[in-house]
């Protein structure tokens, strides 16, 4: 299970690469799995994950795979391969969320109204939608940005996306709450997809 990237990756002078794959060497030695994770970009910090999967024990699988999503700034591309790690049969699923967020989703109703902002009618259907309509907007807003054309060439159309959803939260994978995103981790097949949009921000 490897996802193909087509991103750009930041060139690293060769003195500097080298001593680069000597400190993430050691980092591997000493079991320092999550200094070794930052030391990738984040659009290229899920091949990096895969690579160690071997070493991790099921609870650092969680809590790393956690890190990793959250830091990733698109996930889109490799839907499948993000799909399959959230969906693992692995012990200890509960460390991916932490006490608090867990506590939160379960005195969220059974049925949940999402919502999801994107750069193109195709990008309607991924992992991560949000509870805040605000959030949707925003994340619609900076997807037709200069930086995600950049890292998602192709990805993102004249306007952005707004999308509405319903999802049964037995189906919910996890609710993040980190920057304050109020995020729905989802399998866009389990979602009822009430309308998408093209969002037009007002001039200011």
């Amino acid at each position: 299970m490897t996802p193909q990237l087509d991103y750009i990756t930041t060139p690293i002078c060769p003195n500097v690469s080298k001593q680069l794959d000597q400190a993430r060497e050691e980092m591997l030695q000493l079991g320092c799995f999550e200094e070794y994770l930052m030391t990738f970009d984040s659009h290229v910090r899920l091949d990096a994950f895969l690579g160690i999967l071997p070493r991790l024990s099921a609870r650092r699988y969680w809590t790393l795979l956690r890190d990793v999503w959250i830091s990733a700034e698109v996930t889109l591309p490799q839907k499948q391969a993000w799909l399959d790690l959230l969906q693992a049969a692995q012990p200890e699923r509960e460390a991916f969320m932490i006490c608090s967020e867990r506590r939160f989703l379960k005195r969220l109703p059974e049925v949940l109204t999402i919502y999801r902002g994107c750069g193109h009618v195709d990008g309607v259907f991924g992992l991560s939608w949000t509870l805040s309509y605000e959030r949707a907007k925003f994340f619609a807003a900076y997807s037709c940005g200069p930086r995600r054309r950049i890292l998602c060439p192709g990805q993102a159309g004249q306007w952005p996306v707004l999308a509405k959803a319903t999802c049964s939260k037995a189906d919910v994978i996890a609710y993040l709450a980190h920057r304050k995103e109020k995020e729905i981790v989802v399998d866009p097949s389990k979602i009822s997809l009430l309308h998408a949009t093209e969002w037009r921000p007002r001039e200011p």
